[in-house]
This record gives structure tokens, C-alpha cells and sequence, in this order.
């Protein structure tokens, strides 16, 4: 359910608990008016009407000013808030490799940031899958000593592969294992911090998109929603033992409507 649709369902039950309450209070005022004719009692009945600020009819409109731009503010927000929503979990979850492999999107923003960002080795060998590339090519372009795009990781994990050069068997044979454990290894000492900077760069805002600032239209709305308190606050020494209790499906949505307003 809808923020909007949320408040204007409190209204109406507010509006049908207070023709209930009024009726009810105006029953009881006329069983305890028992002196004076029929003028006399109705005028007195009107003036304890009044005295509990409830002299104006059931109609809860004729107390409470809601603005009718009230209800198209919060759909406008809810909708900001939810084309936000996938930019803000993207940038302050956890990402690994994998996830952007996964999703198209980042994929096409990963290869020109890893290119200006020096990391074309990591983008070649792990995010385009050169490691289950022919062993014995994949070798040579990121395993061999001086090899165009040779990766930085432990000769405890390339040592194994280059006991094999010049070995095109026993390359292909043992060579897929041996190149996954590279790449395995190289996301392992260097996914983290490039996945953190990749998360900062223009190519992944502009991937997920940049969640619009709710700022001005939150404090709009937390500013209305104070106004309404501050309406029936004005009410609550007179209307606290009235019953049924027509303020509370109306503070009782301010405050959903408040939490949704604060959720991240």
C-alpha cells in the first residue's frame, strides 16, 4: 500500500470515528439536559458542544486543514525514493567480481574503468575469462616472465605453470586448473580494493545512477506532517475521554508515514 493511499484511508476512518464520537457525545450532552424547553436545551447543548471544540458539526474537515497536495507529494517521493533504491544498495553493498560478471550493466561500465584505472590485466584475465583461455596462449600473454599482460600474484601460483613452458601437453592437461587458481588468487589479493574503487567511479554511478537528493522534499513533508500534529495537539485536552478515539488513525499513519520517510 501506497504512502498516499495509506493516509487517505486514516482520513476516512477518521472522519467516520469522529461523526460516530460526535453523535455519541451529543446523545450523552442531551440525556444529562433535562431543565429548560426544547430551545433552551438545544442552546445549551450547543454551548457544551462548543466547549469541547466539537461546536462546529461531524464533519472532521470543518477542524483539520490537510492540504490536498499532501497525498501527490508523498507519491512523488515514493517514487524517487524507489528509482533510488537499486543506486543506493548498489553503492553501500557488498560487490564482489562475480556480481558484476553477473550483471550487464556493470560488466559494460567494469572494462573502460579497469582500462583508464591501469587494471587491463585484471579485466582481460578475470572479467573477460582469459584464464580458461588455451593454456598454452593464456600463459603466454599472463603468465610468462615479461608477458604483455603478466599478472601480479604469487610464484607459489605461477611457478606451476611455468615449470610447464615449451610443454604444450602437459600445458593443457594440468594448465585450466593451474590458470583458475591464478585468477582465483588474483581476485583474492586484488577484487576488494577494485571493487571499492570501481564503486567510486563515474562508470558505476552512471551504471546504477545516482540517487536523487530527497532532501528539499522530505523536509516538505516532514513540515506538513508537523502542522497536522500541532492541529490536534490543540485538541487533546478537550478530546482525550472522547470516544471512539478519531485521532488515532490519523497519528497512527503520521507515523508510518514518518518511518517510511526515514528508511534508508
Amino acid at each position: 500500500m501506497s504512502l498516499h493511499t495509506d493516509w487517505t484511508d486514516a482520513k476516512k476512518d477518521s472522519k467516520t470515528k469522529f461523526k460516530a464520537a460526535h453523535k455519541a457525545k451529543r446523545d450523552a450532552l442531551e440525556k444529562q439536559i433535562k431543565a429548560g424547553d426544547t430551545k433552551a436545551r438545544a442552546k445549551v447543548l450547543d454551548e457544551n458542544l462548543m466547549d469541547l471544540g466539537m461546536g462546529k458539526g461531524d464533519d472532521l474537515d470543518k477542524y483539520f486543514s490537510f492540504k490536498e497536495a499532501f497525498g501527490p507529494t508523498l507519491d512523488e517521493f515514493e517514487k524517487l525514493h524507489a528509482a533510488g533504491a537499486a543506486a543506493r544498495r548498489a553503492a553501500a553493498g557488498t560487490m564482489d567480481i562475480d556480481d558484476v560478471i553477473a550483471n550487464p550493466k556493470l560488466l559494460k561500465a567494469f572494462a573502460p574503468f579497469a582500462k583508464r584505472s591501469g587494471l587491463e590485466d585484471f579485466l582481460l584475465f578475470v572479467v573477460n575469462e582469459g584464464y580458461k583461455a588455451d593454456p598454452v596462449k593464456a600463459y603466454a600473454l599472463f603468465i610468462k616472465r615479461g608477458a604483455k599482460l603478466e599478472i601480479n600474484v604469487d610464484d607459489g601460483f605461477t611457478a606451476p605453470l611455468r615449470a610447464l613452458e615449451g610443454n604444450d601437453a602437459q600445458m593443457k592437461a594440468q594448465g585450466p586448473a593451474l590458470l583458475k587458481a591464478c585468477r582465483d588468487e588474483l581476485v583474492n589479493i586484488t577484487g576488494q580494493d577494485t571493487m571499492a574503487k570501481f564503486k567510486r567511479s563515474d562508470e558505476f554511478k552512471a551504471a546504477v545512477g545516482t540517487p536523487p537528493d530527497l532532501t528539499p522534499l522530505k523536509k516538505k513533508l516532514t513540515d506538513t506532517l508537523d502542522s497536522y500534529r500541532e492541529q490536534i495537539r490543540k485538541y487533546d485536552a478537550k478530546w482525550k475521554n472522547i470516544q471512539p478515539d478519531f485521532r488515532k488513525p490519523l497519528l497512527d499513519a503520521m507515523d508510518r508515514i514518518e518511518t517510511a520517510l526515514n528508511a534508508p
